[in-house]
């Protein structure tokens, strides 16, 4: 497998997981007959670690979340996954445009994080590409009167 993480100091906030963990979360989800080609950590998660994952036999790569150890968290940050993953029915109207859950665990069982698997959305990410837009376009740069400066 072609693994690439991003090296961080053993006191930062996010700490990678391993190439057998991935492995071990995508057997779970997929099954052994699609071993896992390549994980890519991907920079842009704030708070989740994040990883682009190609796998045997799926011509479209997922996306795997995975939550810090429950021991790094503030204690208002707890679940923040699963409460993502309980809101969903409320985001109905605006489903078209999320990915969608592949698979979610928080029993520990496989590894001792909180994951989830989503499908890969195309495009660029937001932090790449939003401060290309004139700030003139941005929206709440209204007056008083309604018009925009």
């Amino acid at each position: 497998m072609d693994f690439r993480p991003i090296e961080r100091g053993a006191q930062a906030f996010q700490q990678s997981v391993t190439a057998d963990v991935i492995q071990a979360v995508c057997r779970r989800v997929f099954g052994p007959d699609a071993p896992v080609v390549s994980a890519v950590e991907l920079g842009s998660g704030m708070y989740n670690n994040v990883y682009r994952v190609r796998l045997v036999g799926r011509d479209r790569p997922v996306v795997l979340r995975v939550a810090p150890e429950e021991r790094r968290q503030f204690r208002s940050e707890r679940h923040l996954m699963r409460n993502e993953f309980a809101c969903q029915p409320w985001l109905a109207p605006i489903a078209h445009l999320m990915p969608k859950v592949i698979a979610a665990d928080w029993t520990g069982q496989v590894i001792g994080r909180d994951w989830m698997i989503q499908t890969h959305l195309d495009g660029v990410p937001a932090p790449e590409h939003l401060g290309s837009y004139p700030r003139a376009t941005w929206p709440g740069r209204a007056t008083r009167r309604g018009v925009r400066r």
